[in-house]
């Protein structure tokens, strides 16, 4: 076989690719695991309107992000020029992730997009996605198909590339089709009713309209077919929207599980670090609340003299105290750094402050000699009142603005304690007019402050404007937290008994008067 030229090869190895990925209905937890690692490794993320945030934000912010939304009635780009785009990054090099909404092959344009770039010399990779067709009536309660109930489904578009309905044998489905899903459907609404009675469905036939499926901003609607465009204007119902109709809507009644969530509906509002996602975050979206994350804090790293120093004569210590998994993060970094791994811990003991610091020393290979019950200071505390420290040598490793409450209670039960501060914790600078905004329109139901540093950055962000917060219900990690609040002026509505983030959800449960998961 003939080998390509040395220059050709070359070349080839430096062309780019392009990626066609399904970022699926608006959860991102129903993201595809290879899709999220192709973000991850992209170099450019070309994506559709109604991709959230939370998906973008898997690209780690490394990727140049190009919004190319379409929307009724107007278009960022034209899909030629969104070709062009393609083929210009991928041209250059780039490794292209093309993030659509749903599946790209249904109703997304993707074929006419692989077309256009593999007639060009494009290597084109499809990674399907999951479509609202089938999540949005699945998080509605309805099984598009159902033993006894339905046994064929058409999926069809109400908008065709004139904005109409025309082009589709409306009247063939209705006879041939158990369930029929109408996807982008919403200005098409009347006449595809129309045309379904036509072709001898029951103006009876169960009908739903599912507005921002799969979301926590889920709404639906269920009507008789014939009093569908009724129900849905009545409800101030909009785009995007998935119809579906047929005699499994009536399963919704019985099968509907997402709308009953205990948080379905809550806008939560967590301050946390820039960058940084919360186990806490998923916790409550798969409580059905919509989750609202905002830079309160920023963590950065340090190169402070007391780590270089704890790194040098850490064997010499009986206990290492980690308070935090940035705590982990950071001082396992700069342990790296010269190295070094586990093994420089020598016999000390390892504490861990709660199961996430826990968590973060186990990625690294570290397993925790202590987890407090208490996931506190106090909770250290305790856990050392009865004990005989003459002689004992402790490191903390935390952050330089935690207090000093710990190291004087060591200290004066006869430890010798040293400090390491791997990173340290800065507020928000000033005031967020949108967020202020937000407050005030009443969109956040609660607030979770998961350390004092988080309700400080929160009062920045406000400005003086408090007011704003009085509306929402403010909950505490811990009564350290708790009392920060006040000291700032906030009302605190209820303190975690449990001082963890799952705790905190707890008793956010208990507050609204939900028992807890089913």
């Amino acid at each position: 076989m003939r080998r390509a030229p040395r220059e050709e090869r070359r070349e080839s190895r430096r062309a780019g690719s392009v990626f066609l990925v399904g970022a699926g209905p608006g959860d991102p937890h129903l993201m595809t695991l290879k899709g999220a690692a192709l973000l991850r490794e992209a170099d450019v993320v070309v994506h559709d309107r109604l991709v959230p945030e939370e998906v973008l934000r898997l690209s780690g912010g490394r990727a140049k992000t190009v919004c190319v939304g379409k929307e009724p009635g107007g278009h960022t780009l034209t899909q030629e020029e969104i070709n062009e785009l393609l083929l210009r990054e991928a041209s250059a090099g780039r490794k292209v992730v093309r993030l659509k909404g749903g599946d790209p092959f249904l109703f997304g344009r993707g074929g006419e997009e692989m077309e256009y770039l593999t007639s060009r010399g494009v290597s084109v990779e499809v990674v399907p996605g999951v479509t609202s067709a089938l999540a949005a009536p699945a998080y509605a309660g309805i099984p598009v198909t159902h033993r006894g109930v339905s046994r064929s489904l058409a999926v069809v578009t109400g908008r065709t590339c004139d904005g109409e309905a025309d082009g589709v044998d409306w009247e063939g489905i209705a006879r041939s089709c158990d369930t029929v899903v109408v996807l982008m459907g919403r200005g098409s609404l009347g006449e595809v009713v129309t045309r379904l009675l036509a072709g001898g469905l029951s103006p009876g036939t169960p009908a739903a309209a599912v507005q921002w499926g799969a979301t926590a901003s889920q709404r639906t609607v269920v009507s008789p077919l014939d009093r569908l465009e009724h129900a849905v204007i009545e409800a101030g119902l909009g785009a995007p929207m998935v119809l579906v109709v047929g005699e499994v809507v009536a399963l919704r009644e019985k099968l509907s599980w997402w709308e009953r969530r205990p948080l379905f509906g809550k806008t939560v509002l967590l301050p946390r670090a820039a960058g940084q996602e919360s186990g806490m975050a998923c916790r409550l979206a798969s409580l059905g609340a919509r989750v609202v994350h905002v830079p309160a804090i920023h963590i950065r790293h340090n190169r402070h003299p007391s780590v270089e120093e704890a790194l040098e004569g850490l064997r010499g210590f009986h206990w290492v105290v980690f308070t935090s998994p940035n705590a982990v993060t950071h001082f396992l970094q700069a342990l790296r750094r010269r190295g070094k791994d586990a093994r420089a811990f020598g016999d000390a003991k390892v504490l861990a402050l709660g199961p996430a610091t826990r968590e973060a020393l186990r990625d690294s290979g570290l397993w925790a000699d202590l987890v407090p019950n208490r996931h506190s200071v106090e909770g250290i505390m305790e856990a050392f009142r009865g004990e005989d420290l003459r002689g004992v040598r402790f490191l903390l490793v935390r952050s330089d603005m935690a207090p000093s409450d710990l190291r004087e209670f060591l200290q004066g039960k006869g430890a010798s304690v040293r400090e390491a501060h791997p990173y340290g914790v800065e507020v928000a600078e000033g005031p967020d007019p949108a967020l202020i905004r937000r407050f005030r329109q009443g969109e956040i139901d609660v607030v979770l402050l998961t350390s004092p540093s988080t309700a400080r950055g929160l009062h920045r962000l406000v400005g003086e404007d408090l007011e704003t917060i009085a509306r929402s219900a403010v909950g505490c990690i811990g009564p350290v937290t708790a009392e920060e609040a006040k000291r700032l002026g906030m009302q605190v509505a209820f303190t975690a008994e449990e001082h963890s983030g799952e705790g905190l959800v707890e008793s956010l449960l208990r507050f609204l008067e939900f028992p807890g998961d089913e």
